[in-house]
């Protein structure tokens, strides 16, 4: 009993360290895109509502310390090495109880617009995505989008970016631009331009499965509910891949992906786009290749 008290008090105490870690890193992060706008395009933070939305998006629940610990302790738990059973081989030892680095993911989705508004939006209050209305004369509002990314904890790249368009992917614009997506980029097609159950299941059959070497896996998904279907959690299972749900309200905490990569890399994003916009606008057309 007293040992779980001190593994509690332990669990506790890194979260608060990680609350402290993510403060000083925003302030630096925060420091370096300045710095990059300066360089690039200028921009207003307060007046940029997809910075805006992101923040009240990512306001953190009362009670976060709480849900944290038990998420860690869900995490401990299930990195610990299984024995052997009638179906399956005892557990290997790794880096991390009996997952090695290169089985240890976080995947996340974040919209990409690709027209910046000057003004702000309202939606229901606790909504994880927004998408706000552009003007209607430049068509640019239309091209909404979603980003799929996924991380290792060994850090080497096994998958591949995947890019959600809206639509349904057929018609002669879209034939036309195939021919310029990277062979680094996924693309897929679906009507609300984000990922739905049938897409995860597509990405981890297609992207995902293939790198883990049978070997079991967690990986560190936020609450969207796509991710929790029984189709997803049957194929995960099929997998030995351990889903671990980042209580919700607390990604900008503890998802590598919010923590270090979505900011900068939609704000490298944007300067690209505010570019690539102008240049087609000069030419009169909407064709572009980022």
């Amino acid at each position: 009993m007293r040992q779980d008290v001190r593994n509690v008090a332990t669990l506790r105490q890194d979260v608060r360290n990680v609350a402290t870690q993510v403060r000083t890193h925003r302030t630096h992060g925060t420091q370096n895109i300045r710095r990059l706008r300066q360089d690039a395009t200028p921009a207003d933070q307060t007046q940029d509502p997809f910075l805006l939305m992101t923040n009240k998006a990512s306001q953190l629940p009362v009670d976060y310390i709480e849900a944290l610990v038990n998420w860690m302790k869900f995490n401990r738990r299930n990195s610990q090495l299984r024995p052997k059973n009638l179906s399956t081989l005892p557990d290997t030892p790794a880096e991390i109880g009996r997952y090695r680095l290169s089985n240890i993911c976080n995947m996340d989705q974040t919209p990409l617009p690709f027209e910046y508004l000057s003004g702000r939006t309202y939606n229901q209050q606790g909504e994880k995505t927004i998408w706000v209305q552009g003007s209607q004369q430049s068509g640019w509002e239309k091209r909404q989008a979603t980003i799929q990314l996924t991380v290792f904890a060994d850090a080497v790249p096994r998958v591949k970016p995947l890019i959600f368009f809206r639509g349904q992917g057929v018609g002669p614009t879209v034939v036309a631009e195939r021919a310029l997506y990277d062979p680094r980029v996924v693309v897929k097609f679906n009507p609300k331009a984000y990922a739905n159950s049938t897409n995860i299941v597509e990405w981890l059959e297609e992207q995902v499965i293939p790198v883990l070497g049978g070997r079991p896996t967690l990986m560190a998904l936020d609450m969207f509910g796509g991710h929790k279907t029984d189709e997803v959690l049957d194929t995960m299972r099929a997998q030995d891949i351990t889903l671990s749900v980042i209580p919700g309200g607390c990604t900008s905490m503890v998802q590598p992906l919010d923590i270090s990569i979505n900011r900068p890399f939609k704000d490298i994003l944007k300067v690209s786009i505010t570019k690539v916009k102008k240049k087609s606008t000069e030419r009169g057309t909407h064709r572009f290749k980022i």
